[in-house]
């Protein structure tokens, strides 16, 4: 599975509207979603010509291998085997029929994740992730990391869901899961689907850098 050293640092602008501190979504409080789910290959088993998955690649901070991915059953898991600080398993959806428009991301997780021996400025634990993009620019238009509760400790599966107003700019979507910590991340079901506010209001997750 590819894997590189690149650590992309970007400068984030002009959206100030975004900028809020991450509020954790209560257990119970999810939104509903309808229609298709628009995320590919959400039980990890599509494969190309050459056996590497088709949809999902890896990609770690810079240094030596430090996490191992295993996938059974439709759920992936994502261990600390070395010292580098985050992982992350993601997918590009290249779309501008979503842009403007309320989704949900959604999934569930099960981990062991600790704070690392040595002190890391990247927010800790392990989750969802999403970013969104034009399609003419790598500069995120809006970011969302770890935005859920729990994302450390000892859980048994459990589902989170993060909430996203995507900006009318949007060609791209990039989505998937940071492993930033010490321990074991598992996942399955993930879903990327709109928000039906035709019984109740949905609010959007506050986003956090």
């Amino acid at each position: 599975m590819p894997k590189t050293g690149l650590m992309h640092s970007v400068t984030l602008q002009g959206i100030a509207l975004f900028l809020a501190v991450a509020t954790p979504i209560a257990q119970g409080d999810s939104c509903a979603v309808k229609g298709e789910n628009f995320l590919l290959d959400p039980s990890f088993t599509e494969r190309d010509d050459h056996g590497r998955l088709a949809h999902w690649r890896s990609l770690q901070h810079a240094g030596e291998s430090s996490f191992e991915v295993t996938i059974e059953n439709g759920e992936l898991t994502i261990a600390k085997t070395g010292t580098q600080p985050w992982f992350m398993f993601r997918q590009s959806i290249k779309t501008e029929q979503l842009a403007g428009k309320k989704l949900a991301f959604d999934a569930e997780l099960k981990f062991d994740l600790q704070p690392p021996a040595v002190a890391s400025m990247f927010t800790l634990g392990g989750g969802l992730q999403l970013a969104a993009k034009p399609a003419s620019s790598g500069r995120p238009l809006l970011r969302s990391s770890l935005n859920h509760e729990p994302r450390l400790g000892k859980v048994d599966w459990h589902a989170v869901q993060v909430v996203v107003q995507l900006p009318r700019r949007t060609g791209l979507i990039e989505l998937g899961f940071a492993h930033q910590a010490d321990g074991v991340l598992q996942i399955r079901q993930p879903t990327f689907r709109l928000v039906d506010e035709s019984e109740q209001p949905c609010e959007i997750t506050p986003l956090q850098f």
